[in-house]
């Protein structure tokens, strides 16, 4: 039995796992790394990047 793609997964850039200076720092590849492991067969970040009422901006591109 093949296992289903993971289309859901966060990594340390997201907000709400505390950045990449934080305890989650590196996850991505160890999450790659496992997923590989695993035989996943396919894998998709998806980041927070929420701005509150304190009238933050998005970065201008």
């Amino acid at each position: 039995m093949q296992l289903p793609a993971d289309s859901h997964v966060h990594s340390e850039w997201s907000w709400d796992t505390g950045g990449p200076q934080s305890d989650a720092s590196g996850r991505m590849q160890q999450t790659c790394a496992r997923a590989e492991a695993i035989g996943l067969p396919a894998l998709v970040f998806t980041e927070h990047l929420d701005f509150d009422a304190r009238g933050a901006q998005p970065p201008q591109i």
